[in-house]
């Protein structure tokens, strides 16, 4: 999932709660589980706080200063605009400051389940980035106690790569419950995460999970062109399309750019081999051909 549509899914949960009075969440609870949790109240921002959210939102997520600039604000607007913080910083690889935030938004008690959940899977990542082994693997127990986990099998597999330094976590414990994922797509990942020399050996390829689709160059539709082009582009081991490239395109100087910026946005699941790299995730090729007067402007098919 790219950043900007990461960012909307949370901002939007954060934004239409239920309003309810400030409440500490792990008195109400004992113990704090997620069962638990998430049958309290949901609390909702205050104005002051989705207000500055929605500035945040307008600068494209990236004037960081102005939520770190608010002050004055109740327990559970301040462990949001902490949270929002720390997801930017995480994008921005200063991880150091991003557990901080991170640490602070958790120890308030005032967010509501999934808001606490992704919080915890958010300081996860951050451990594994910063390879403090010994305190994620604290964590991971944590998050298992709250989430009513108790499965072996998911226990190993977060210990195997927490000694590789991947940052696989939060897609590898959702993926797991197959939340977002086929029953066979589990399976592999299982097979990979417990035996991954085997699993270096299989054809398991990066799996597209975000696409936002080209939209029609302007000057294109305004000549009455239809037109397509052929890009290559490798996959990082977050999930971006990177060297991405114009192999053919026709006609030339309309569509290349935009099926360019395109391919940026897209986000990838993917896998890593025993050394640690991504699995298959060089030279993918497709194809993306717009037509003017067909139904469907515009599509897309990997080669």
């Amino acid at each position: 999932m790219n950043k900007v549509s990461l960012n909307i899914i949370i901002l939007t949960g954060f934004l239409f709660g239920c309003e309810s009075t400030s409440y500490d969440s792990a008195q109400t609870c004992q113990p704090l589980t997620y069962d638990c949790h998430k049958q309290l109240k949901e609390q909702k921002l205050g104005a002051k706080a989705t207000q500055t959210l929605f500035k945040y939102v307008e600068s494209g997520f990236e004037n960081l200063h102005i939520l770190k600039e608010l002050d004055g604000l109740d327990g559970y607007d301040q462990a949001i605009i902490d949270q929002t913080i720390a997801q930017n910083l995480v994008h921005k690889f200063d991880y150091e400051h991003a557990l901080a935030y991170i640490e602070k938004a958790i120890n308030s008690n005032e967010l509501n389940a999934n808001e606490y959940k992704r919080a915890l899977l958010l300081e996860l990542n951050v451990l594994l980035q910063l390879k403090n082994y010994d305190v994620f693997k604290e964590k991971v127990s944590s998050y298992l106690a709250y989430t009513n986990q108790s499965n072996n099998e998911l226990l190993a597999m977060v210990n195997v790569y927490s000694e590789r330094s991947k940052n696989y976590l939060t897609d590898l414990l959702n993926d797991y419950k197959g939340d977002d994922i086929s029953t066979s797509e589990v399976e592999n990942l299982t097979a990979q995460y417990l035996n991954p020399k085997q699993a270096a050996s299989s054809n398991i390829k990066p799996i597209r999970k975000v696409i936002i689709e080209p939209r029609y160059p302007s000057s294109a539709a305004r000549h009455g062109l239809d037109g397509w082009v052929v890009a290559q582009y490798d996959i990082n081991h977050i999930g971006e399309p990177i060297n991405i490239k114009v192999l053919e395109s026709s006609p030339e100087g309309y569509f290349e750019e935009v099926g360019i910026n395109a391919i940026s946005t897209w986000r990838y699941r993917v896998s890593f081999d025993e050394n640690g790299d991504v699995k298959n995730g060089e030279n993918f090729k497709v194809l993306i051909d717009w037509a003017l007067n067909r139904k469907d402007q515009v599509k897309i098919k990997e080669l």
